[in-house]
Protein backbone atom coordinates (compact mmCIF):
# COMPACT_ATOMS: atom_id res chain seq x y z
CA UNK A 1 0.00 0.00 0.00
CA UNK A 2 3.00 1.98 0.36
CA UNK A 3 3.50 2.12 -3.64
CA UNK A 4 0.15 3.32 -4.28
CA UNK A 5 -1.86 5.90 -3.66
CA UNK A 6 -5.27 5.81 -2.33
CA UNK A 7 -6.22 8.44 -4.29
CA UNK A 8 -5.44 6.23 -7.68
CA UNK A 9 -8.58 5.15 -9.23
CA UNK A 10 -8.58 1.36 -8.77
CA UNK A 11 -6.30 1.67 -5.46
CA UNK A 12 -8.16 -1.44 -4.21
CA UNK A 13 -7.82 -3.26 -7.49
CA UNK A 14 -4.30 -2.90 -7.76
CA UNK A 15 -3.11 -3.35 -4.32
CA UNK A 16 -5.32 -6.81 -4.35
CA UNK A 17 -3.48 -7.94 -7.61
CA UNK A 18 -0.23 -9.29 -7.74
CA UNK A 19 0.24 -8.82 -11.69
CA UNK A 20 -1.54 -5.59 -11.90
CA UNK A 21 0.04 -4.02 -8.49
CA UNK A 22 3.81 -4.84 -10.64
CA UNK A 23 2.00 -3.55 -14.12
CA UNK A 24 1.80 -0.52 -12.19
CA UNK A 25 5.14 -0.28 -10.79
CA UNK A 26 6.47 -0.98 -14.11
CA UNK A 27 3.98 1.80 -15.71
CA UNK A 28 5.42 4.47 -12.99
CA UNK A 29 9.10 3.33 -13.92
CA UNK A 30 8.51 3.19 -17.94
CA UNK A 31 7.21 6.85 -17.57
CA UNK A 32 10.40 8.30 -16.11
CA UNK A 33 12.72 9.79 -18.43
CA UNK A 34 16.09 8.76 -18.55
CA UNK A 35 17.94 10.81 -16.43
CA UNK A 36 15.09 10.04 -13.65
CA UNK A 37 15.40 6.44 -14.29
CA UNK A 38 18.81 6.22 -13.77
CA UNK A 39 18.97 7.89 -10.81
CA UNK A 40 15.65 6.14 -9.78
CA UNK A 41 17.48 2.56 -10.26
CA UNK A 42 20.19 4.17 -8.09
CA UNK A 43 18.52 5.03 -5.47
CA UNK A 44 16.23 2.07 -5.06
CA UNK A 45 17.29 0.43 -1.89
CA UNK A 46 13.75 -1.21 -0.25
CA UNK A 47 13.65 -5.29 -0.54
CA UNK A 48 9.85 -4.77 -2.11
CA UNK A 49 10.69 -3.14 -4.77
CA UNK A 50 13.98 -4.88 -5.53
CA UNK A 51 11.96 -8.54 -5.23
CA UNK A 52 9.41 -7.09 -7.89
CA UNK A 53 12.45 -6.04 -10.11
CA UNK A 54 13.91 -9.38 -9.73
CA UNK A 55 16.86 -9.99 -12.17
CA UNK A 56 16.47 -6.56 -13.01
CA UNK A 57 14.14 -7.82 -15.85
CA UNK A 58 12.22 -4.14 -15.73
CA UNK A 59 15.99 -2.22 -15.95
CA UNK A 60 16.99 -3.85 -18.49
CA UNK A 61 13.68 -3.66 -20.48
CA UNK A 62 13.81 -0.20 -20.02
CA UNK A 63 17.53 0.23 -21.26
CA UNK A 64 16.73 -1.22 -24.28
CA UNK A 65 13.75 0.88 -24.84
CA UNK A 66 15.98 3.71 -24.62
CA UNK A 67 18.52 2.24 -26.96
CA UNK A 68 15.90 1.36 -29.36
CA UNK A 69 14.37 4.83 -29.02
CA UNK A 70 17.67 6.64 -29.43
CA UNK A 71 18.03 4.65 -33.05
CA UNK A 72 14.62 5.42 -34.04
CA UNK A 73 14.99 8.86 -32.98
CA UNK A 74 11.83 9.11 -30.93
CA UNK A 75 10.93 9.81 -27.46
CA UNK A 76 8.80 7.91 -25.31
CA UNK A 77 5.35 7.08 -26.65
CA UNK A 78 6.04 9.09 -29.69
CA UNK A 79 4.53 6.24 -32.29
CA UNK A 80 4.28 8.91 -35.47
CA UNK A 81 7.49 10.66 -35.08
CA UNK A 82 9.16 7.46 -36.35
CA UNK A 83 9.32 8.50 -40.01
CA UNK A 84 9.94 7.90 -43.51
CA UNK A 85 13.48 9.47 -43.01
CA UNK A 86 14.41 6.51 -41.26
CA UNK A 87 15.82 3.81 -44.08
CA UNK A 88 14.04 0.20 -42.70
CA UNK A 89 16.53 -2.09 -43.99
CA UNK A 90 19.51 -0.78 -42.29
CA UNK A 91 17.26 -0.40 -39.21
CA UNK A 92 16.24 -3.97 -39.75
CA UNK A 93 20.12 -4.97 -39.92
CA UNK A 94 21.09 -2.65 -36.78
CA UNK A 95 18.16 -4.28 -34.91
CA UNK A 96 19.51 -8.14 -35.98
CA UNK A 97 22.94 -7.20 -35.27
CA UNK A 98 22.06 -5.97 -31.55
CA UNK A 99 19.18 -8.38 -31.26
CA UNK A 100 20.19 -9.46 -27.87
CA UNK A 101 18.81 -5.86 -26.66
CA UNK A 102 15.40 -7.43 -27.41
CA UNK A 103 15.89 -10.05 -25.97
CA UNK A 104 15.21 -9.19 -22.13
CA UNK A 105 11.77 -7.75 -24.01
CA UNK A 106 10.90 -10.79 -25.26
CA UNK A 107 11.88 -13.04 -22.96
CA UNK A 108 8.97 -15.33 -21.46
CA UNK A 109 11.08 -17.94 -19.80
CA UNK A 110 12.11 -20.43 -22.85
CA UNK A 111 14.88 -20.79 -24.97
CA UNK A 112 17.06 -17.83 -26.16
CA UNK A 113 17.54 -19.72 -29.63
CA UNK A 114 13.68 -20.08 -29.33
CA UNK A 115 13.23 -15.96 -28.33
CA UNK A 116 15.95 -14.94 -31.14
CA UNK A 117 13.89 -16.79 -33.83
CA UNK A 118 10.55 -14.88 -32.52
CA UNK A 119 12.34 -11.47 -32.32
CA UNK A 120 14.09 -12.33 -35.96
CA UNK A 121 10.41 -13.58 -37.35
CA UNK A 122 9.12 -10.09 -35.96
CA UNK A 123 12.01 -7.70 -37.40
CA UNK A 124 11.74 -9.94 -40.63
CA UNK A 125 7.99 -8.53 -40.79
CA UNK A 126 8.83 -4.95 -40.64
CA UNK A 127 8.26 -3.26 -44.66
CA UNK A 128 7.15 -0.17 -43.75
CA UNK A 129 7.34 2.57 -41.56
CA UNK A 130 3.96 1.52 -40.41
CA UNK A 131 4.98 -1.87 -38.84
CA UNK A 132 8.02 -0.54 -37.28
CA UNK A 133 5.56 1.96 -34.97
CA UNK A 134 4.11 -1.27 -34.50
CA UNK A 135 7.06 -3.27 -33.33
CA UNK A 136 7.19 0.11 -31.62
CA UNK A 137 4.16 -0.45 -29.86
CA UNK A 138 4.72 -4.57 -28.93
CA UNK A 139 7.78 -3.55 -27.27
CA UNK A 140 5.82 -0.95 -24.45
CA UNK A 141 3.23 -3.67 -24.51
CA UNK A 142 5.69 -6.15 -23.66
CA UNK A 143 6.97 -4.11 -20.80
CA UNK A 144 4.04 -3.35 -19.26
CA UNK A 145 0.83 -4.81 -19.91
CA UNK A 146 -1.86 -3.03 -22.46
CA UNK A 147 0.30 0.12 -22.33
CA UNK A 148 -1.16 0.64 -26.18
CA UNK A 149 -4.06 -0.58 -27.95
CA UNK A 150 -3.18 -1.40 -31.65
CA UNK A 151 -5.79 -1.18 -34.12
CA UNK A 152 -5.58 -3.30 -37.33
CA UNK A 153 -7.08 -1.74 -39.80
CA UNK A 154 -9.63 -3.20 -42.22
CA UNK A 155 -8.20 -1.79 -45.34
CA UNK A 156 -4.55 -2.77 -46.71
CA UNK A 157 -2.14 -0.28 -48.51
CA UNK A 158 -0.55 -1.98 -51.25
CA UNK A 159 -0.77 -5.12 -49.70
CA UNK A 160 0.02 -4.24 -46.20
CA UNK A 161 -1.97 -4.10 -43.09
CA UNK A 162 -2.05 -0.60 -41.52
CA UNK A 163 -2.02 -0.01 -37.66
CA UNK A 164 -3.15 2.99 -35.75
CA UNK A 165 -2.47 2.99 -31.99
CA UNK A 166 -4.60 4.47 -28.79
CA UNK A 167 -2.87 4.48 -25.54
CA UNK A 168 -4.30 2.74 -22.71
CA UNK A 169 -4.84 4.81 -19.12
CA UNK A 170 -3.02 2.19 -16.21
Amino acid sequence: MKYVKDSEENYIEIISDDKKFINYINKKILDLPQDKFEKKIISINNKDINEIMKDNKIINQINSLFWIEDKLGIQRYKFYDIDNKIDINKTKKLFVNNIDKFICIYNDGRSIKFIKNKINNILNKIITINHLQKLYADILNNIVDKTVKIVKNKYKIKNNTNYNFDFFLL
